[in-house]
């Protein structure tokens, strides 16, 4: 495994010396130095790196990075095996597959959706398109007709519209990050650790209990004397505040010294319902729409609603949203998905099907889990909202169903070397209930 680092430490290396271009196949890494992958993984990422390079051109990584500076490391690094191992690999297949299906298939629109693929590379424009992508593929899987970025009646693109049957869904995507009041608190907390971390090396010390709410000039003359004291008594030390509590362990009797951020509880509601609010009125020529908001990082990590039951939360979304659906009389339904979610044990499939909706909680490939509400105005059109709410349910297998109809029948867990397999997921529990409609 050495040399598996230093042939991938050389390759960036170079790239970051300017003695190579960054392409996919630096970024994907050298498929025979993988040891997370199977032989048919090895296989597949040679397919990939060529796949990529001729869906996004010759040179568009390198340009992307060299362009934007250092920002699209943080957006496309997820995507990188060479740098992020198994999870990488997990996502890049993901990826490929909903970008190379949209090719082999070409539903109207897909150029529209590489050009701006390729013109986006930073941040939220990207991961909108990938996310516009994935939904695009779920529905091509799910047999329904699909339209990639359509114009609307008045001019300008749309992001999705699907087809089944009698229902046509026209869908406005909306991504929605963490606010400043939730970066503010991490920045601060990492600022918490990062001194206290320096004060261990220095005095040879560990840290156990709570991170301040605000790091002040005050507390950091404080923790330093702290650390000093328990230093050269070889006793433990507090460090004395009204609102936390910190000690100083001396190395010795630090068996699992451990440092905790402190609470936060925020209340992102009015940047949920502006977030669609501006959606709505954006869709407004369109006759008929849906809003679908996908969170990463705003509703689900650090607010009250994150905790409640599933059907809870369809109820209280339902009711935050009424106003919204009176001022909106074009916009026929919400849906809300939340960023990937880890939980300590595994969670059961879960339907929760309610008067103004449904929820559905399913575990991913990749083993995390994703919380979906589908809401509905009083005047419910049941065909699009049961193919909507299919949608989320459906999340689960679409890699496998796409891997499938781009020849690797096996699925994701024939990629992935046997000893690693575990890191990938179990598969879903099904869905005991079956109730996808109220």
């Amino acid at each position: 495994m050495g040399e598996d680092n230093a042939h991938v430490d050389r390759a960036w290396a170079d790239v970051d010396r300017g003695r190579r271009d960054l392409d996919w196949s630096i970024a994907l890494g050298e498929p025979d130095d993988a040891a997370f992958v199977s032989d048919a993984g090895r296989v597949l990422l040679r397919r990939m790196a060529s796949d990529l390079e001729a869906f996004f051109g010759p040179g568009w990584l390198h340009r992307a990075v060299q362009q934007h500076g250092s920002a699209p490391r943080p957006t496309l690094a997820p995507y990188w095996p060479s740098l992020t191992k198994l999870p990488g690999f997990v996502n890049a297949v993901g990826l490929w597959a909903r970008l190379q299906l949209l090719t082999l298939d070409q539903p109207p629109g897909v150029e529209v959706l590489r050009k701006n693929l390729q013109s986006n590379p930073v941040g939220d424009e990207f991961h909108h398109h990938v996310t516009l992508a994935r939904l695009a593929v779920q529905a091509r899987l799910a047999g329904a007709r699909v339209e990639v970025e359509p114009e609307k009646p008045t001019g300008g693109p749309g992001d999705l519209r699907i087809g089944r049957g009698d229902a046509d869904v026209f869908i406005e995507i909306r991504g929605l990050g963490p606010g400043t009041a939730l970066m503010d608190h991490e920045a601060n907390a990492d600022r918490a650790r990062h001194h206290l971390w320096a004060l261990e090396s220095r005095y040879k010390i560990r840290w156990a209990g709570d991170l301040p709410a605000q790091v002040t000039p005050q507390w950091q003359i404080d923790t330093e004397h702290t650390a000093r004291e328990a230093a050269e008594s070889g006793l433990p030390r507090d460090v004395l505040a009204n609102d936390y509590a910190l000690t100083a362990l001396p190395e010795a009797n630090a068996a699992k010294p451990s440092l905790a951020s402190p609470d936060l509880a925020l209340n992102q509601g009015h940047r949920v319902l502006n977030a669609i609010a501006v959606k709505a009125r954006q869709t407004a020529s369109a006759g008929a729409a849906w809003v679908w908001l996908a969170d990463n990082g705003s509703l689900w990590p650090l607010t009250e609603f994150a905790w409640y039951p599933l059907a809870q939360k369809v109820d209280t979304l339902a009711r935050f949203l009424v106003g919204l659906f009176e001022d909106h009389p074009h916009l026929l339904g919400v849906v809300v998905t939340s960023s990937e979610l880890r939980f300590a044990q595994p969670v059961d499939n879960e339907t929760a099907a309610r008067p103004k909706g449904a929820g559905i909680r399913r575990t991913l490939f990749n083993g995390l889990v994703r919380d979906s509400i589908v809401l509905h105005r009083n005047l419910l059109v049941p065909a699009q909202f049961r193919l909507l709410v299919d949608l989320c349910a459906s999340e689960p297998t679409w890699l496998d169903d796409a891997l499938h109809r781009l020849d690797v029948p096996s699925g994701l867990g024939s990629l992935v070397a046997r000893d690693h397999r575990h890191l990938v997921g179990p598969r879903p529990r099904p869905d005991l209930h079956g109730l996808y409609v109220p």
